[in-house]
C-alpha cells in the first residue's frame, strides 16, 4: 500500500514537471509567432 502511494506521488510529480514544461514551451512559442502573427495579419488586411 505504501509502496503504492509513492509511485503515485512520483507519477504526479513527473507530470507536474511535464506539464510546467509544455506551459512554458507553449509561452515561449506565442511569445515567438505572436508578433509574427500580428503583422502577416496587419499586411493582409
Amino acid at each position: 500500500m505504501i509502496r503504492r502511494q509513492l509511485a503515485n506521488k512520483r507519477y504526479i510529480a513527473s507530470t507536474r514537471k511535464l506539464v510546467k514544461l509544455l506551459s512554458f514551451v507553449i509561452a515561449i512559442f506565442v511569445i515567438m509567432v505572436a508578433p509574427a502573427y500580428a503583422a502577416t495579419c496587419e499586411e493582409i488586411a
